[in-house]
């Protein structure tokens, strides 16, 4: 019986076991290694106070990769749990010029906001710009050449402050955002690639079809029951407080060493963890194993015992031009009212720190806590105190696919290859930092096993 070694418990670790354990039954022997206490890594679901807070993921979007974590929700039994989000949440608000101003839901809205100044215009002229000549780019130089100055400023800096914490000036956006790369090279222009998508596979099941109606979905108990629920399923693969410190590679096997713990041989083997850990168990065979940079972050999440929030939505963003160390807030009690736990309260996620703000991981909780709430009174015009503030920082948090992301990861494949064909790695610092893209790659690295 072979050997299969997986470094990591977190939701790209755990889902490769899941997949591989189904795929090949009892003839595998898999073991995941987990330095931590507990599996799951950045999916945390907490409950403080009688409130239901996410310390990492809040959700999934439908699009894109979401396919496959529908399916995944699907083969764990899991549809029972899974919950859409509010119809309210569809709408947005950017916080610019010291005020909350409301993203328009529609074309009559979008005619008379002050926000969309140029918007149609600029919409309208990105149909019409010629592609471009596919060489890399960051997310500024794509999104101005595409739609200029004032749409890049006002909608795409917040959007992706509000997904990879980090700045367009620096990000690759065919590693950040390769759909709408690819959106140019074969449509010619994102938005006739928006308008010629398809919504879903029509061979999907009838549950994956109804939910890819829906914008972004999460559990009624939290994201947390996706991960525990196959921590479940993999409760005798699973070896917590067992921390990989070093990877020795024979002519036929792969040996991982650890700390205060025996040796384990395996015939292959996938790492699924941090790519600054996987850096430091490669070191002595690769001394200049390419790395990928990361942003840090901080989060307060403020609870309150009755409805305080002035409007519905899903939260508001906000421009680096603001220079705010707060990147912006998610109104989860508005997104997600099935996780409330009483029928009038408030959730509220206060993201802090990333790439513009290095320095709020090095904050006290303290601290975060006061500018926290100093944020919400501003920004939301609520002056009530807090019945619940819980502070979480992550250091190396989120990766960031700086230009040059792509060539990167090809040669740390190169390298590893060299290394040994069973030897693999996977996870959020390398292909895709959504849940949604961990869940896909576990399903292609399945899928490509031919016994191992």
């Amino acid at each position: 019986m072979k050997t299969i070694g997986i470094i990591g418990a977190g939701i790209s670790g755990l889902t490769l076991a899941y997949l591989l354990k189904k795929k090949f039954g009892n003839s595998l022997n898999i073991k995941i290694f987990e330095g931590n206490s507990f599996p799951g890594g950045c999916i945390q679901t907490v409950h403080d106070a009688g409130f239901l807070f996410e310390l990492g993921p809040r959700s999934c979007r439908s699009a894109g990769n979401g396919r496959y974590t529908l399916r995944l929700i699907e083969e764990l039994s899991l549809t029972e749990e899974i919950i859409s989000a509010d119809k309210s949440s569809r709408k947005k608000f950017i916080y610019r010029d010291e005020k909350l101003q409301a993203l328009p839901a529609g074309i009559f809205g979008a005619l008379f906001s002050p926000l969309m100044k140029g918007v149609p215009k600029a919409l309208l002229r990105e149909l019409f710009i010629p592609k471009g000549s596919g060489s890399e780019e960051t997310i500024e130089q794509f999104m101005v050449r595409r739609f200029g100055r004032y749409m890049t400023d006002t909608f795409i800096d917040p959007m992706t402050l509000g997904i990879y914490a980090g700045k367009i000036a620096e990000l690759s956006m065919k590693a950040c955002f390769p759909l709408l790369h690819t959106y140019e090279q074969i449509n010619g222009s994102i938005m006739k690639g928006v308008f010629s998508r398809k919504k879903c596979d029509v061979s999907s099941s009838e549950f994956v079809r109804k939910f890819c109606k829906e914008p972004i979905f999460s559990f009624r108990n939290g994201m947390q029951t996706l991960t525990d629920t196959l921590a479940k399923h993999l409760k005798n693969e699973l070896f917590l407080k067992k921390t990989a410190d070093n990877i020795t590679f024979k002519k036929e096997k792969i040996i991982v060493s650890f700390k205060n713990h025996e040796p384990e041989e395996c015939d292959s083997l996938f790492a699924a963890c941090p790519g600054e850990h996987l850096a430091e168990l490669l070191k002595e065979d690769i001394p200049n194993f390419p790395s990928v940079e990361t942003a840090s972050v901080a989060l307060a999440c403020v609870g309150y015992k009755k409805q305080v929030l002035p409007n519905k939505g899903f939260g508001h963003l906000i421009p680096s031009s603001e220079k705010n160390p707060v990147l912006g807030m998610v109104w989860d009690s508005s997104v997600f009212p099935q996780q409330n736990k009483r029928p009038d309260e408030t959730r509220l996620s206060v993201m802090t720190g990333g790439s513009l703000f290095p320095g709020m991981i090095d904050m006290s909780e303290k601290e975060i806590e006061i500018l926290a709430i100093k944020a919400v009174k501003e920004q939301l015009n609520i002056t009530e105190i807090p019945d619940s503030i819980t502070i979480y920082k992550r250091k190396n948090a989120i990766p960031q696919y700086t230009i040059g992301h792509m060539d990167r990861i090809k040669k740390m494949e190169e390298h590893v290859k060299n290394l040994s064909p069973h030897f693999s790695f996977l996870g959020w610092n390398y292909y895709g930092v959504s849940v949604n893209d961990c869940i896909a790659q576990a399903y292609h690295l399945t899928e490509h096993q031919r016994g191992i």
